[in-house]
């Protein structure tokens, strides 16, 4: 068994700091308007029922702030031999890449690449395939990821083959 190999992915540093900056300033405009405008509303029911709408879609807008900031902050991605494994915000993810049933190198809209892997039971990982810096991962990382995708069946799959390709760049 190898020892684990920390693959440099993650998000920029801007995006956190952007993500943190954002949440903080919802959290500033909740407190204020719970604690300031609302007690001194004397405006009847109509603008209790206008500022306890505000603050619920305060509340949910701050949620799911902080899960896209918790989850920027945690993710990260490793492989364990042949298992890769991702960790989002609340739980870890793992694919046996040797175990696959297909193995792709795709770039989204903004050409980003990604490593997607379908597994044998039809789970799909995805896992961003640039450093925070936004460079390609370093050689050793993607040997690691080729030799783990080499090692299995699917490798002889056209798609595999591709991605093999791709991971395999020239030094």
């Amino acid at each position: 068994m190898h020892a684990p190999v920390e693959l440099d992915v993650g998000m920029p540093p801007s995006s956190k700091y952007t993500a943190a900056v954002l949440t903080a300033i919802l959290v500033v405009v909740e407190v204020f308007l719970v604690a300031v405008v609302w007690p001194q509303g004397a405006g009847g029911m109509f603008l209790a029922v206008c500022m306890a709408i505000v603050s619920i879609l305060g509340l949910v807008s701050l949620s799911l702030s902080l899960v896209v900031a918790i989850g920027m902050f945690r993710y990260r991605v490793w492989l364990e031999g042949t298992t890769l494994c991702i960790q989002a915000p609340f739980r870890v993810r793992r694919s046996d890449l040797a175990q696959a049933a297909t193995v792709e190198v795709q770039e989204n809209a903004r050409g980003v690449p990604f490593l997607i892997v379908r597994g044998g039971g039809g789970e799909l990982l995805q896992a961003r395939m640039l450093t925070s810096e936004k460079r390609s991962l370093p050689y050793d990382q993607l040997e690691a990821l080729a030799d783990a995708v080499a090692a299995g069946p699917a490798a002889e799959a056209p798609e595999t083959r591709k991605a093999l390709a791709r991971l395999r760049p020239a030094r």
